[in-house]
């Protein structure tokens, strides 16, 4: 099995006569959006500990475990996609509250 980088951002692993193209650039950037879906359960999980049926300090852990591990599913997920993806998602959140504050003006 033979390993060629065309681009910066394409991997072509040639096997006999199959070519499987792999671009690293589009997997990182869908795989950095799941990680940033997922940091969305955690925080779900975070407003819902004190919900549950157990201790108080069990409660607290719960809490800041599902913290913890949702800045860093955050953290790594934006750093997945790339700032250019990340300043669009920006934009996006940005025109959907500029919008909110116009109609209300």
């Amino acid at each position: 099995m033979a390993v060629a980088i065309v681009s910066n951002y394409e991997l072509v692993v040639i096997e006999g006569e199959s070519n499987m193209r792999f671009k690293s650039k589009k997997f990182l950037a869908k795989l950095g959006l799941l990680l940033i879906l997922t940091s969305g359960l955690f925080f779900a999980m975070m407003l819902s500990a004190p919900f549950l049926p157990f201790g108080t300090g069990l409660k607290v852990m719960l809490a800041g475990v599902a913290f913890v591990c949702m800045q860093i599913a955050w953290w790594v997920g934006v750093a997945m996609i790339g700032p250019e993806a990340a300043a669009k998602m920006k934009s996006w959140i940005n025109r959907s509250t500029s919008n909110k504050i116009s109609r209300k003006e």
